[in-house]
């Protein structure tokens, strides 16, 4: 946001209030450096907090949800390569069968 001149506490927590956890996050820390009263800071400190540990927990649900599709991934590639495998099986047994069948004739 490049306005700063328009950065208010209220401008933060509405931000915040509607989940724009980054556009608040940037208000506060620039209100943080402002001479402000001591109630302003202990808020503007404890909306910083809070915002990092909503930000930390969307994070690590993010990589959770990329291990599990890595891993299905994974399993999806073993089982394409086991279902080639098995085709491969059952076409040389098609292919042995055949050639038993001819040479009984």
């Amino acid at each position: 946001m490049d306005n700063k001149k328009h950065y208010t506490v209220t401008m933060a927590d509405l931000f915040f209030k509607q989940g724009y956890y980054d556009e608040a996050k940037e208000i506060y820390l620039y209100l943080q450096k402002e001479k402000l009263d001591n109630l302003k800071i202990k808020h503007i400190s404890s909306k910083i907090e809070e915002i990092s540990n909503i930000l930390n927990k969307e994070n690590t649900k993010s990589l959770d949800k990329q291990d599990k599709g890595s891993n299905i991934s994974s399993l999806l590639e073993k089982w394409f390569s086991l279902k080639l495998k098995l085709n491969k099986i059952e076409h040389m047994r098609n292919l042995k069968k055949h050639i038993n069948d001819n040479a009984v004739t």
